[in-house]
């Protein structure tokens, strides 16, 4: 589990893992990975000018809970850059509709990765490798279809 633009963070106070596929290239390098890093960013933009409208229209603040991924993406963060965790798991559901489909199958990727990693600490922390597992797999296939990113190594 992991990858896939946005920015994610460490919050929660847990540790990272990797898992290694055994394919080698430069994911900056690859056609259309930088756009689709850009994909994610306009999102999260999309998703936070929707926010604003709504929450100014009803009068409330309306932020809901936050994004599990944390903080993250200071690296890259400029006064106007939004992130797809600046954006709440609440915010992303009432608002997706104001995405492209590109958008809306990155922020799902996100979003997803993001409930994936919470569950898949849990199931490693109770020995549960079977769903870490079925964790594992959700995740290449996330990968693939709404980052698409990925390649199937077996049919």
């Amino acid at each position: 589990m992991g990858g896939g633009g946005g920015g994610g963070g460490g919050g929660g106070g847990c540790g990272e893992g990797q898992a290694f596929s055994g394919l080698q290239q430069a994911l900056t390098t690859t056609p259309g990975y930088n756009r689709r890093v850009h994909e994610c960013e306009e999102a999260a933009a999309a998703l936070a000018r929707a926010h604003e409208r709504s929450s100014s229209s009803s009068g409330g603040e309306g932020g809901g809970e936050a994004a599990v991924c944390g903080e993250g993406g200071e690296g890259r963060r400029t006064e106007t850059t939004v992130l797809l965790s600046d954006v709440s798991v609440a915010q992303f559901r009432e608002h997706a509709t104001v995405l492209s489909a590109a958008q809306l199958k990155r922020a799902t990727h996100f979003f997803g990765e993001c409930a994936r990693v919470q569950q898949g600490v849990q199931a490693w922390r109770a020995g549960d490798v079977e769903l870490f597992g079925r964790l594992m797999n959700e995740s290449g296939l996330s990968s693939i279809e709404n980052y698409q990113c990925g390649c199937v190594l077996w049919p």
